[in-house]
């Protein structure tokens, strides 16, 4: 997926830039994982009262963590011609997200209805 919003922003990515959004991609779909595996266990193993602000306060710590770890990462790796900040990244998948709907809704317009 982010080699994808990569690819939207910069065109085609260098061999660097794929394997590294590959990565990011992976760690990203770790931390996923863990934090809905981490409430089942916390419910299990900790008192029930302490589930909501445990796993709340982990969440936020866990993902603002993995943002800052991630573009400290970036800025180390990718040379600064080949990356861009949250905002060109969100604005190419919005982008990109608003003509595949365009896309599917005229194809769905351009087809005859079996009913006519």
């Amino acid at each position: 997926m982010i080699s994808r919003i990569a690819d939207l922003v910069h065109g085609p990515l260098s061999e660097q830039v794929a394997r590294y959004t590959r990565h990011v991609t992976m760690a990203w779909t770790f931390l996923f994982a863990t934090m809905t595996a981490l409430p089942p266990i916390i419910f299990i193993f900790l008192p029930h009262h302490l589930l909501f602000l445990l796993t709340n306060t982990i969440s936020l710590m866990l993902v603002a963590s993995m943002l800052f770890a991630e573009y400290i990462v970036r800025c180390c790796t990718i040379p600064a011609g080949e990356r861009s900040g949250m905002v060109e990244g969100l604005r190419a998948y919005f982008h990109y997200s608003g003509e595949s709907a365009m896309n599917k809704q005229q194809s769905r317009n351009s087809k005859p209805s079996p009913l006519r």
